[in-house]
C-alpha cells in the first residue's frame, strides 16, 4: 500500500473544491467508486481521504 502524505491530501482537496466548487466532493467519491471498480484499493483510500477532506474544509467555509 502507498502511503499518501496528509499534505498531498488537503493539496488534492483544495484544488477539487477550487476546480469543482460545489461538486467537488461527489467528484471525490466517484473518482474513489471508479478506483473501487478497479481493485485499486490506494486510490480508492486516496480519493476518500480526499472527499472526507473536502467535507471539513465545507464545514469550516459554513
Amino acid at each position: 500500500m502507498k502511503i499518501i502524505s496528509e499534505v498531498e491530501i488537503w493539496k488534492s482537496a483544495r484544488l477539487t473544491v477550487a476546480l469543482f466548487g460545489d461538486r467537488a466532493t461527489d467528484r471525490a467519491q466517484r473518482r474513489a467508486e471508479e478506483r473501487e471498480s478497479r481493485a485499486d484499493i490506494d486510490g480508492w483510500v486516496k480519493w476518500m481521504r480526499i472527499a472526507e477532506t473536502i467535507l471539513e474544509i465545507e464545514r469550516v467555509r459554513l
